[in-house]
């Protein structure tokens, strides 16, 4: 298993390595200057907190461990009417902003700007002043001309959604952009304690991911498709052979008006305006990112990512990390656990520091006291939070509200400066991340979990006859998948098909694959079974590319072919019967490969070795839903490719993690209720039981005669023998419940 907590994932910027003026990403801690500063941040909103308990709220913000602030800052409110701004708290004290900046430098913070344009945050019009929507042509709007309206939540005014990517609202983001910056430009690095500059947030138009939601407004980002086109077909006979028009220029296409799989050149439509929807928030993005760049502003840049519904991996972010841009998850108790789980792997996975710029610390509601009383968040959700992101891979974390705010309950302080329930748990957390070094720790994670992005968009659009089973393999299958890795103790990352750059660190690679799949993609999985991998393929091999074009590099290369026959139909695999939905069956197979499984008499499972890769074919799908027989099967599947784990527990519904170095490791253990869907009266019980977990720390090099394991949140030390905790020790642990050890030596 390599080492990819210390993958070589830097950024510099502002100068040499070796000079005063730099900032550094790096080992998963923020060099600033010659400082470091581990990633822990504390999120205040200015303008939302009384000037009076500002310095009582850093005080205490401070205690907690706390080196870095983060705060959002609404447009709306600092140019509440267009071309008048307002940021010393002339017309309203909650508007001073700047002498809340010189106030963190009093205190030593490090500062995390987000100006959005949008900051959603439950604030009125998420930040988006009524000027930048004024006039229909500056509106984002649907496929009947509509506008699109964001909201913010819990109760805040919507807004009508600007046109991304539109002249006059373009023209407005500048001037709002130039003059915060210039404001508040002695105190941005290396003047000052600004650092960091979130971009926009969750860019997603207002969170609406139906393609005939946005944006259809042709004064707006439609004004762009054109420009899509020519960048991605290259030559416009490509693109009037896919689509069998006869342009003469990419400017004449028009966009889908409705989403119609029937034909080819219906269903490229269809995928080139969801390829055109990701390409405008990028574009959005980087427009964000060079105006503040105009400024002289150099700082990183933070993307915090949307996800929608179950599929997992973010639509809306590059193929590849920008080097000045960190890219971010957000986590929260709107999204189900199990979302929860699988999304910071994907970030974790995705780009090498894995980074989370909003772990709610509370909830929302538009009543904070009905909100509690409805469902209060307590110390218990906070510590389950935080051990599931550090699980995940989570290196560092923006600890969302923990200064509480209007329409926010069950905050770790409240906007006075008291002290709430989950401020203890937080500063214990902190304290031993950082004296344990947590940002150095080897993970274990050697299984990839990969999606694709082509089947994904297709997810989206729900149920769509022949292409029904790629959103199952996207969705629902996938999600299986992956809660059987927990299940059996595995650790494990999520990826884009798209943007392989790390996954040839992992042994066994899962893949969803269906008939169609681009050559480049099919090479790429060709060159990671051939470099040594095990490569799992669950569906039906890929016979076209995207664009129809027959292409079989995967199918011949690996010496199977499988043909599609849906059903659900019972799996005879030797030692083990159960039920499953098959895709198809498996017509070709290589005279050497070894028989996994049948559907009567046709092969649906089968594997096969060349030199030192593997390849599984599973022609249906491999998630059990804990389902014991169809679980030990998958786990025989796992062991056939050499995949281990140092942990392991006696409940598949406990998650156990291992992360660590040769002084100091931690064990991460977590009730993973809920993260597939299937209630039983055992592990939905409130009720605490016995688990037994165990773990090998000689992988993480920690060697001693005897070994504490401390539980970070009570202080308590259980002392044993590293035979002793490999063997396996009871803990008591129930629904929703977790554990955060750290493991060290003890004489």
């Amino acid at each position: 298993m390599d080492d990819r907590s210390r993958d070589p994932f830097s950024i510099t910027i502002g100068g040499t390595r070796d000079s005063r003026a730099h900032l550094r990403v790096v080992d998963h801690k923020f060099y600033i200057g010659k400082e470091e500063y581990s990633p822990y941040i504390a999120e205040m909103h200015y303008f939302q907190v009384a000037k009076r308990h500002w310095s009582v709220c850093f005080e205490r913000i401070r205690k907690a461990n706390f080196r870095i602030i983060s705060t959002a800052v609404p447009w709306n409110l600092h140019e509440a009417r267009q071309g008048e701004f307002d940021f010393a708290g002339t017309s309203d004290p909650a508007t001073d902003l700047v002498v809340f900046l010189e106030l963190c430098r009093e205190f030593g913070f490090k500062i995390v700007l987000r100006p959005g344009p949008w900051i959603g945050q439950e604030w009125d019009r998420g930040g988006i002043p009524e000027f930048a929507a004024r006039t229909p042509e500056m509106v984002a709007t649907d496929v009947k001309g509509e506008p699109i309206i964001a909201d913010p939540g819990a109760g805040a005014r919507t807004v009508q959604l600007p046109s991304y990517l539109g002249g006059r609202f373009q023209i407005q983001l500048k001037n709002y952009f130039s003059v915060l910056t210039e404001v508040v430009r002695n105190y941005i690095y290396p003047r000052g304690p600004v650092f960091m500059i979130e971009l926009d947030h969750e860019t997603s138009f207002g969170r609406h991911f139906d393609p005939l939601s946005a944006d259809f407004n042709p004064k707006g980002s439609l004004a762009a498709f054109g420009e899509y086109l020519a960048e991605k077909y290259q030559e416009l006979d490509h693109l009037n052979r896919a689509w069998k028009t006869k342009f003469k220029d990419f400017t004449e296409a028009t966009p889908i008006d409705s989403v119609s799989l029937k034909t080819s050149q219906e269903f490229l439509r269809v995928m080139d305006w969801i390829g055109f929807r990701e390409w405008i928030i990028n574009r959005y993005a980087a427009s964000l990112a060079e105006m503040l760049s105009q400024t002289e502003v150099l700082v990183l840049f933070a993307r915090s990512l949307a996800f929608h519904g179950p599929y997992h991996f973010p639509n809306t972010a590059s193929s590849t990390p920008e080097d000045r841009t960190v890219f971010t998850v957000n986590l929260d108790w709107d999204t189900p656990f199990a979302d929860t789980i699988r999304r910071a792997r994907a970030v974790s996975g995705w780009q090498a520091t894995g980074i989370c710029t909003g772990l709610a610390v509370g909830s929302c509601h538009p009543d904070a006291k009905a909100g509690h009383a409805y469902r209060p968040i307590t110390p218990a959700d906070t510590r389950r939070m935080i051990v599931a992101a550090l699980a995940a891979g989570i290196n560092g974390i923006n600890f969302h509200m923990f200064v509480g705010r209007p329409r926010w309950y069950d905050s770790a302080l409240e906007s006075d400066g008291a002290v709430g329930a989950s401020f203890d748990v937080v500063d214990r957390a902190l304290t031993r991340l950082i004296a344990s070094r947590h940002e150095i720790m080897r993970d274990f994670a050697d299984v990839a979990l990969v999606q694709y992005r082509p089947y994904q968009r297709i997810a989206t659009l729900g149920e769509q006859g022949e292409y029904s089973y790629l959103a199952d393999l996207s969705g629902p299958s996938f999600n299986a998948v992956a809660a059987d890795l927990m299940a059996l103790s595995y650790d494990y990352r999520l990826f884009n098909l798209e943007s392989t750059s790390r996954l040839d660190k992992y042994g066994t690679i899962i893949v969803p694959c269906g008939e169609m799949m681009d050559t480049a993609d099919q090479e790429r999985l060709l060159e990671l079974y051939k470099g040594g991998a095990h490569l799992i393929l669950y569906g039906l091999l890929p016979k076209t590319d995207t664009r129809f074009e027959p292409c079989e590099i995967l199918a011949k290369g690996i010496g199977f072919r499988t043909v599609a026959e849906g059903q659900i139909a019972t799996v005879d695999a030797k030692r083990h019967g159960f039920q499953s939905l098959v895709y198809g069956s498996i017509r070709r197979a290589p005279a050497r490969a070894v028989k996994l499984a049948k559907v009567g008499t046709k092969l649906v499972g089968a594997s096969n070795r060349v030199g030192k890769g593997s390849v599984t074919v599973l022609t249906f799908s491999p998630g059990s839903l804990l389902y014991p027989e169809k679980l030990v099967f998958f786990r025989e599947v796992l062991h056939s490719g050499k995949l281990q784990t140092p942990v392991f527990s006696s409940d598949p519904r406990t998650h156990v993690v291992l992360q660590g170095h040769a002084k100091a490791g931690l064990l991460m253990v977590y009730h993973t209720a809920e993260t597939v869907g299937v209630p039983d009266g055992i592990s939905d019980s409130p009720n605490a039981r016995g688990v037994i977990v165990g773990a090998d720390i000689s992988v993480i090099g920690l060697s001693a005669p005897r070994i504490g394991l401390t539980n970070v949140f009570t202080d308590e030390t259980i002392k044993m023998t590293p035979k002793e905790l490999k063997s396996g020790i009871e803990i008591r642990i129930g629904r929703g419940d977790s554990r955060l050890f750290l493991i060290d030596k003890q004489r």
